[in-house]
């Protein structure tokens, strides 16, 4: 047998076994497509981003009497400690809002950030009219407004 006989039934051989190993693994374990993996964010606890912060947006109605940093440190800090599941479940103090709800002042103003492709947006009571607003990708809050005087999503109070 030639040197080039002998290195093309050498190729074939590795061919054949690659072949073999490749079908081996596909029967043994069955591939999962990564957009159907388990998104485990849930059960992380919420971490805090500011690069969406919009600090041109001012929510006030002219009050002056807001909560400091401090006051909203804390409640980011509370909320650190809690994971999205344990979050969910105070459902109404704590929630997302579709997009489609929300005033279209609001909408424009996604629409201005170029957000207008987000589904909905949430929602984090910090008082009586302070809010937080945010998107949430995975266990991250992506904040983009402080709202201190609830104008972003303004409800009627209850039983008045």
């Amino acid at each position: 047998m030639s040197r080039r006989e002998e290195r093309e039934r050498r190729k074939q051989e590795s061919i054949a076994k690659q072949r073999a190993r490749l079908k081996a693994d596909q029967s043994q374990s069955e591939k999962i497509p990564r957009a159907q993996k388990q998104d485990d964010s849930e059960n992380k606890t919420v971490q805090w981003c500011f690069r969406l912060f919009d600090h041109s947006k001012d929510w006030r109605t002219g009050s002056i009497d807001h909560v400091g940093f401090c006051e909203a440190g804390g409640h980011f800090k509370d909320y650190s400690q809690r994971t999205w599941s344990e979050i969910r479940s105070r459902g109404d103090r704590d929630h997302p809002i579709s997009c489609g709800k929300l005033r279209i002042e609001v909408i424009n103003r996604l629409k201005e950030l170029k957000l207008d492709d987000v589904d909905e947006i949430w929602s984090f009571h910090f008082s009586s009219r302070c809010r937080l607003w945010g998107i949430k990708l995975g266990h991250i809050m992506q904040v983009l407004w402080w709202d201190p005087d609830h104008q972003v999503y303004p409800v009627a109070k209850k039983n008045t």
